[in-house]
């Protein structure tokens, strides 16, 4: 390739890698790739900072660090550029974005120095600098195994999965153990959950593991401290549910006072909820639990121990 070709063809990456960073996206669910699509910015930026190292070659008078640190500029400026760009484009601006920008760049330069000059120090340089990139898609992975080797529990015994997929709103929860009345031998810790004065209150799973074929119900291991009942509601959906009521399951129960209850959900009740169509039990997306936030409710606490299929 002559040095007019490469320098074209340089150029051309300059302008492509980022405008892959700002039209391309993987899909928010399952929520490995958003993750994904975040650390991806790293690559993307690294292999952009190479190719303005490459192009400052040409710029013999500088030495070595002055291309490193201008190549490392102008990717970063390049990545903050796409940052105030994608709200146009329907994506929101994330810091956290233009963070792993800078870290793929310095990574991405690191190799260089590391292949320029054969010193290993460079090399893990460039490794540990892409390690805050790769450790959250890392623990989804981790959550993600978790979460299977613990099926058909969905939630309950206090997992990764529990922690990274299980989400409040409106309420104040705290794993506990069960007060002694109502503890049994070999129980896992329960989610102590206090109601606060919000609407629909409640716990959320939002990736729970999605096929529940082969099983016939859904039960719920749910203790009522208080001396008065206590009424929740449980929704489940799946991934073709549009958001209205009538297309999901919803079913309204009443915790009896200063008891501990297991409540049993026959699956092909869930499944046959949905106006004018079937829950699709291979494609679960999401579990939740919550109050209607009323006066009545406010301060209100109850434990959530388990949820399992049977």
């Amino acid at each position: 390739m002559t040095e007019g070709r490469r320098t074209a063809f340089l150029g051309i990456l300059v302008v492509a890698l980022p405008a892959l960073a700002l039209v391309a996206s993987l899909p928010a669910h399952p929520q490995i790739l958003g993750v994904l699509n975040n650390a991806a910015h790293a690559p993307v930026f690294g292999a952009l900072a190479v190719v303005w190292f490459l192009l400052l070659l040409g710029f013999r008078r500088w030495s070595p660090w002055q291309r490193y640190l201008v190549a490392f500029a102008l990717t970063v400026a390049i990545g903050g550029l796409v940052e105030v760009i994608q709200p146009r484009f329907g994506r929101g601006a994330e810091l956290k974005d233009l963070l792993n920008d800078a870290l793929g760049a310095a990574a991405g330069l690191a190799l260089v120095a590391y292949v320029r000059s054969r010193r290993f120090r460079y090399l893990l340089v460039a490794i540990a600098l892409l390690v805050p990139v790769a450790w959250p898609v890392a623990q989804v992975a981790i959550a993600c195994g978790s979460r299977a080797g613990s099926f058909p529990v969905l939630f309950g015994d206090a997992t990764r999965s529990d922690r990274y997929f299980v989400h409040t709103s409106g309420v104040e929860a705290v794993r506990s153990a069960l007060p002694p009345a109502w503890a049994r031998p070999g129980d896992p810790q329960s989610l102590r959950i206090r109601i606060l004065g919000e609407p629909w209150p409640g716990v959320t799973h939002t990736e729970p593991q999605p096929d529940w074929r082969g099983y016939s119900r859904l039960l719920l291991d749910v203790t009522n401290p208080g001396a008065q009942p206590l009424t929740l509601t449980l929704r489940v959906h799946d991934r073709a549910h549009d958001n209205r009521a009538g297309d999901r399951f919803n079913r309204t129960f009443t915790l009896a006072a200063a008891q501990r209850s297991e409540l049993a959900i026959p699956l092909s009740e869930i499944a046959s909820a949905p106006e004018g169509r079937s829950l699709d039990l291979s494609r679960v997306a999401g579990i939740i639990l919550f109050g209607d936030g009323g006066p009545q409710q406010v301060g209100r606490e109850y434990y959530l121990t388990q949820i399992r299929l049977e």
